[in-house]
């Protein structure tokens, strides 16, 4: 009977785990690139907020791309959490030009509070990946995309993403458009899963630059699966910005969407066992 009762135990934890992708362990030897460029008198000491020492930082790349003549990084640099908790970090996004000697940073922005998951504080998570790219609208004027996604630690699996939108004015990078909340994924025990993710599209709607995104939610309790009707939101370019269009026509958005240009999203969303959310 004791042997029964171990087997099925493992079991279940089997099934615990297979519900959900891993999430990505934080180690060390995360990629260098950039760090000499953004960090060239090293890397500075911050404090744990768990121990209360000094510690020197960890630098971890995640992204690059460009905008205009300048090449941009998505970076975080933070403190490790021990034993598998979460860390402390700050997210920035780096602009960067191309000399006689090599890249030098002109500028930087924070994105730490746009990762959406933390625990304590913003920037107090386990891990943290992104996208970035651009792309061209009318009177070809770039815009820089940035999806920025964040896990905590536990079983629980939690994550999510944020999408970005920046344009350039001569060494500034000025947001356009957040879209907060874009992914998310959680798991609760073995049984019980649920996610909502979004595809992101730009291109024209009735000839006006615009951004469609179209989110769904699906949940898992136990073997039973339901997915939600998809909810479309259209945003459209006027003045520098991208507004929130009230009302859209949907019939006509799902004619052209077919047209326009999906944007690349990070792949380190968990997704539940059974769902295609791609």
């Amino acid at each position: 009977m004791h042997i029964i009762f171990v087997f099925l135990l493992a079991l279940l934890s089997y099934n615990a785990i297979a519900t959900a992708e891993p999430q990505r362990e934080v180690v060390a030897e995360v990629s260098q690139k950039y760090k000499d460029v953004l960090y060239p008198e090293g890397l500075p000491m911050l404090k744990d907020q768990m121990t209360g020492s000094d510690k020197r930082s960890i630098y971890k790349y995640c992204a690059d791309g460009k905008v205009g003549k300048f090449g941009v990084v998505l970076y975080s640099e933070g403190i490790i959490g021990e034993n598998g908790e979460d860390g402390y970090f700050s997210v920035y996004l780096a602009l960067l030009e191309k000399g006689r000697l090599g890249w030098v940073r002109v500028n930087r922005i924070e994105l730490t509070e746009f990762v959406p998951v933390f625990t304590e504080i913003a920037g107090n998570f386990l891990s943290m990946d992104g996208v970035v790219n651009n792309f061209s609208m009318l009177k070809n004027e770039e815009i820089l995309h940035v999806n920025l996604w964040g896990v905590l630690s536990g079983s629980g699996a939690i994550s999510g993403a944020t999408d970005l939108f920046f344009r350039l004015k001569g060494t500034q990078l000025e947001t356009v458009l957040i879209l907060r909340d874009t992914s998310k994924s959680s798991r609760m025990g073995y049984a019980q899963s649920a996610i909502l993710d979004s595809k992101i599209y730009v291109g024209e709607v009735e000839k006006r630059p615009s951004i469609v995104v179209q989110s769904e939610r699906f949940e898992q309790v136990n073997i039973e699966q339901h997915r939600a009707t998809p909810q479309v939101s259209l945003y459209e370019y006027s003045s520098g910005v991208y507004n929130l269009v009230k009302n859209p026509r949907l019939d006509e958005l799902s004619k052209v969407i077919g047209r326009m240009t999906e944007l690349p999203r990070s792949k380190s969303i968990p997704s539940v066992a059974g769902f295609k959310t791609k």
